[in-house]
């Protein structure tokens, strides 16, 4: 009798076993999407988003036995339009089957809780849920964008000398690049360093000056690694540049000479145009400039190392100032 029971109940469990299937475990990687989410799974984190906020764990994700997972991450609910953040520490828990997930992020220091979500292995976001992030590709192409304008600026300084030379114009020509210093903002998606290049012509008999200028931020790294959909017209895209000012600026000039030097001293209005820009921010901008710079020797032509400092009128629109260091010559 007993030997009958046993049997039984051995078919029993062998036919919930066959009708239940095989579960899912182990490592998941790979683009999971769904309405209004998404979620890239790499070998050693992965990154979620649902709706107009987003995360990362820091760990891979891991089914156990029952296809289920829990891991510590960060996560902010405060994305767009600005990343303001803070980062809150949360868990990331969800079951799948190797097709599709479950998925619940909570904020461990709050009460917010963020799905279930439903999403399916190889299934692109509905409803955008993901930011559309620039690829390396197009990086490329907008750096040599702004790149080509800095060169046109340094073969007319070139020429521009032996001209104003041949007339005897009482004309000073001076060129020079360097580093650029900018505001990134509230948030921390735009670069803060780039470089620029300028044009600057000066009276020998007024105190004037005008300058013609080039200053450029690079555009930022992607937050994460593959490119994805648009997000819906609520969240906005995320800006990570490039950003670009073409400047132009009179100035008056104050000249102090000294034994081996002569300092330079200048200020006055400045406008700028943004060729490349937040998308909805101003394409024109007036502004101010301060600047100073020492000439090596007493004579009219000589090294010039400069630092100005642009103050940029921008309504709510990063950058507002600018920093250029640069290094040239006054011929």
């Amino acid at each position: 009798m007993n030997k009958v029971v046993l049997a039984s109940l051995t078919l029993i469990l062998a036919r919930d076993c066959a009708l239940a299937g095989p579960r899912f475990h182990g490592p998941i990687q790979g683009t999971w999407g769904g309405q209004n989410a998404g979620l890239m799974a790499f070998d050693t984190t992965a990154h979620v988003h649902i709706g107009c906020t987003a995360g990362d764990t820091k760990q891979a994700l891991v089914a156990d036995e029952q296809g289920r997972f829990d891991v510590p991450g960060r996560y902010n609910i405060t994305l767009y339009p600005v990343a303001r953040g803070p980062d809150h520490p949360a868990r990331f828990i969800g079951s799948t089957d190797g097709v599709v997930m479950t998925l619940t992020v909570t904020l461990t220091d709050t009460a917010v809780t963020l799905g279930p979500v439903r999403l399916v292995l190889g299934g692109g976001a509905a409803d955008g849920a993901v930011p559309d992030l620039p690829q390396a590709g197009a990086r490329s192409q907008l750096d040599m964008r702004a790149l080509r304008p800095t060169l046109a600026l340094f073969l007319g300084a070139l020429a521009l000398p032996a001209g104003l030379r041949a007339q005897e114009r009482p004309v000073h020509v001076a060129a020079g690049a360097g580093l650029l210093f900018a505001d990134q903002g509230s948030g921390d998606l735009l670069r803060s360093r780039g470089f620029s290049a300028y044009l600057r012509f000066s009276w020998g008999t007024f105190p004037l000056l005008l300058d013609a200028s080039i200053q450029s931020v690079p555009q930022a790294p992607s937050p994460v690694f593959a490119p994805c959909p648009s997000p819906p017209a609520a969240c906005r895209s995320a800006f990570y540049g490039p950003t670009t000012a073409l400047i132009l600026a009179p100035a008056i000039q104050l000249t102090q000479r000294v034994p081996v030097a002569t300092w330079l001293f200048r200020f006055g209005p400045s406008m700028s145009w943004f060729p490349d820009r937040e998308p909805g921010s101003d394409p024109v901008a007036a502004g101010l400039r301060a600047g100073i710079s020492v000439r090596n020797g007493r004579a009219q032509s000589g090294l010039l190392i400069a630092a100005d400092y642009f103050r940029v009128f921008r309504a709510g629109t990063s950058p507002r100032w600018l920093l250029p260091v640069t290094i040239g010559w006054q011929f």
